[in-house]
């Protein structure tokens, strides 16, 4: 995929028809991954009174979770946002190499078991300092 396929797949959107083929399961890959993680950071900035917008660092957040070896709910969600972040990484900036749709199927399929995991871990979530950005 080439970066300007990108700008394509924006200006699809724009126009409210949706892409398909590569550049679509490219954003439903990105997205899945911002979605878990945007919803892991809202619930440890709630259970720790950080302001809402606070940036957690990605990379420790997943590494964090995932070494939680006192709690396996809490250790799968930062596995589950690990294998997201990789598969975004591979969406965003592997261009040459092909992104199909099972990795997008996957995507959504781990999405919406870490989300379903933040509900059921909030209140045991390990406190993460934003950082600065």
């Amino acid at each position: 995929m080439l970066p300007d396929e990108f700008l394509s797949v924006a200006k699809t959107l724009s126009t409210q028809t949706a892409p398909s083929g590569e550049p679509r399961y490219r954003t439903i890959t990105g997205r899945c991954y911002y979605a878990a993680y945007l919803a892991t950071r809202d619930a440890i900035c709630v259970r720790y009174g950080f302001p809402p917008d606070s940036y957690l660092k990605h990379e420790l957040v997943c590494n964090t979770l995932a070494a939680v070896d006192t709690d396996p709910d809490v250790r799968k969600l930062g596995n589950l946002l690990s294998t997201l972040k990789l598969s975004r990484r591979h969406a965003d900036y592997t261009l040459k190499k092909a992104l199909d749709e099972t990795i997008s199927d996957d995507a959504l399929v781990d999405a919406a078991a870490a989300i379903a995991l933040v509900d059921a871990v909030k209140d045991r979530l390990p406190r993460i300092e934003p950082a600065a950005r």
